[in-house]
């Protein structure tokens, strides 16, 4: 049977994105098993989707923000359908789902732009600075002339 080799760090990645879903997910279906952050709920899943959606983002790179944002918002939708479903004490609320969508939009938004507008980010920034410049000294043109 041959598969696709997956690279060491690439497994990882995946398993740190699959561990931080999972988590999200356990921290939304059991009752009393949230850390109860003094932000509030709302300020919860700002982060938690946040946080999924840039990781998914550096985990497929290539992918279209459109498509991770439809599978994230897909997911946060799915625990409020569970959450009512279950019946763990736990309410479906859909304003939770408004919110998840609304991070994920927003993070990948501004992920998306860094990637248009290097100069926005300092590390970019520095390394397109580095191109700009070497891009106005002529090559092969020494200071000697004969």
């Amino acid at each position: 049977m041959s598969g696709v080799k997956v690279p060491l760090g690439r497994r990882t990645a995946m398993a740190a994105f699959g561990l931080m879903g999972g988590a999200v997910l356990a921290l939304a279906l059991v009752p009393g098993f949230g850390l109860n952050f003094q932000l509030g709920g709302t300020m919860n899943h700002y982060m938690a989707f946040a946080a999924l959606a840039a990781a998914s983002s550096m985990l497929w790179p290539g992918m279209s923000s459109v498509l991770l944002l439809i599978g994230l918002s897909f997911f946060g939708g799915a625990i409020e359908v569970l959450q009512g479903w279950m019946a763990l004490g736990r309410d479906a609320q859909w304003q939770d789902w408004l919110d998840d969508t609304i991070a994920a939009t927003a993070t990948l938004a501004l992920i998306g732009l860094g990637r248009l507008m290097p100069f926005l980010w300092p590390i970019r920034a520095a390394h397109a600075a580095r191109s700009w410049v070497a891009a106005l000294i002529p090559r092969g043109e020494s200071s000697q002339s004969a």
